[in-house]
């Protein structure tokens, strides 16, 4: 696993405004909300998978259009929403960072270290970046604020 979420790190993140502070308070609403794992799931009374999860943040916040998710297996999914958005090299807070297996999940940076956060089949959790090799990072257009 990894890291707990730290109130330190939510006070770093959302103490900074900027147009990511929106994704992780979105983030936070949805763990306060107890959503869970659902695969293929599209709304929040029934859960995410962790590509379906990404989108729905990523609608919320404006930095996609609101669809339906592609069709196909959680790696298929996951690799459609990456080639949404342009490639970063370095990740920024916001960034979606996605490993082997298809998980698609928000890297910022807290207090103390940088995490990633999103939906796993454990609900919502906080790992540290180098739980596995991400395939690719992107950086997703966050509407200014």
């Amino acid at each position: 696993s990894g890291p707990q979420r730290d109130p330190m790190d939510d006070k770093a993140i959302l103490g900074h405004p900027s147009n990511v502070t929106l994704v992780y308070r979105e983030i936070l609403r949805l763990i306060d909300g107890r959503v869970g794992w659902h695969v293929a799931g599209t709304f929040e009374q029934v859960g995410f998978d962790s590509p379906g999860f990404a989108a729905h943040i990523l609608g919320l916040t404006g930095a996609m259009p609101r669809s339906r998710p592609e069709a196909g297996d959680l790696p298929t999914r996951s690799r459609a929403l990456l080639e949404r958005f342009p490639r970063a090299t370095e990740p920024q807070p916001g960034a979606l960072s996605v490993s082997p297996t298809g998980y698609v999940l928000f890297w910022f940076r807290g207090y103390h270290e940088p995490f990633v956060i999103g939906m796993t089949p454990s609900g919502i959790v906080a790992l540290k970046p180098d739980f596995a090799e991400p395939i690719g990072i992107r950086r997703p257009p966050y509407p200014a604020r």
